[in-house]
């Protein structure tokens, strides 16, 4: 075997023994939101069959069932649960690699897979059994077969990778409450394509597809939602900064968004079970990366459709992946958020790998 086939599965390796070593132990005991999912797992396998559960203000299903299945596979405790969101983890690191070497090349897949791999953020997460760490697998199975769907050339194979996105944006629906700005995104970046003219009427039959899959899947939760309003409106109501907004008090969103964007090199998720000490997402380093990797995605943008296209999937996903911190209210605790924001976990190691002089030398 080639030493380029032998690297991303080293790296494979280094992140799932950074996620399983001592997962029985660190982090100690369960959180609140933890203990929640496991009595509710629990239930499951004494019968309980539901789309959405409201215990802890309303939960997304996959969770619960994923942990089900891994107490009836290895016993009932923390481990098992755990062990769920490892797989989810080690997945989020493996599907970075084709997603991001088809938006740019081996180079910056590599590195994105590297440094996803080991990142304090994405392992800490890896390691708890908490519902958003779920979100970024099926999110980047998403945008790679939307990627793949919007060939310039259409064909059948695009028609048929543009319905695989609708299924897998779908599954999204499942896992998060900021799986909510998934179709935003995507109607985003079909925005875009319009706009640089990249997208012929078959295209928009494929987006059409798209989206009648992603609303077939999503249909059993959306008619539990319309049956039950307030399930799909409560947890959101508490927690945005949106009616200060519409009342013309703009403060509130202003200083969660300027906290938010902090979290990369300034000031992270305050919260002790979540993050250690408001550690930042980056340290100085790979941080300086990250702001000249934006910078060049931001020139890309004026570059022909074909070379700022990715640039363009990129910049949206961070937009709408942040937006969910953006309008977060007062109530304790204050963004950053790392669980809100986990749909844009993957873009730990793609951004700074973008600023490399790696990514320059693969043009």
């Amino acid at each position: 075997m080639s030493f380029r086939r032998i690297l991303p599965l080293a790296i494979l390796l280094l992140a799932f023994a950074l996620r399983i070593i001592a997962i029985d132990r660190i982090p100690p005991g369960l959180s609140h939101d933890e203990a929640y999912n496991g009595v509710t797992a629990m239930q499951v396998l004494d019968g309980q069959r539901l789309i959405f559960f409201e215990i802890n203000k309303g939960i997304e299903p996959l969770i619960i069932y994923l942990e089900a299945l891994a107490f009836y596979a290895f016993g009932i405790g923390p481990t098992p649960m755990r062990l769920v969101n490892v797989i989810c983890g080690l997945l989020t690191v493996a599907l970075v690699y084709p997603l991001t070497k088809r938006l740019f090349n081996r180079r910056v897949a590599l590195l994105a897979m590297a440094g996803l791999a080991v990142s304090f953020w994405a392992i800490f997460t890896s390691r708890l059994a908490l519902r958003a760490v779920i979100l970024p697998p099926l999110l980047l199975l998403t945008l790679y077969f939307l990627w793949r769907g919007l060939n310039p050339t259409f064909n059948v194979q695009c028609l048929t990778f543009l319905a695989l996105s609708g299924l897998a944006a779908g599954a999204t629906m499942y896992t998060y409450l900021s799986s909510r700005f998934v179709p935003l995104l995507l109607g985003a970046i079909f925005a875009y394509q319009l706009l640089r003219r990249q997208v012929t009427k078959w295209h928009w039959l494929g987006a059409l597809l798209l989206f009648l899959l992603w609303a077939i899947v999503f249909a059993p939760l959306a008619f539990y939602f319309w049956q039950h309003a307030a399930s799909f409106t409560e947890r959101s109501n508490q927690v945005s900064t949106l009616p200060y907004a519409l009342d013309g008090d703009f403060g509130p969103l202003l200083r969660h968004t300027g906290r938010t964007l902090a979290m990369f090199t300034f000031h992270g998720d305050e919260t002790d079970r979540y993050n250690l000490d408001g550690r930042p997402v980056f340290d100085w380093l790979n941080g300086l990366f990250f702001y000249l990797g934006i910078g060049l995605m931001l020139l890309r943008l004026r570059r022909p459709a074909n070379v700022a296209g990715p640039a363009a999937l990129l910049l949206l996903w961070l937009f709408f992946m942040l937006l969910p911190d953006f309008i977060t209210d007062d109530s304790p605790p204050l963004p950053p958020h790392h669980r809100r924001t986990a749909g844009r976990l993957y873009l730990l190691g793609d951004w700074p790998g973008l600023g490399q002089p790696a990514y320059c030398r693969g043009e």
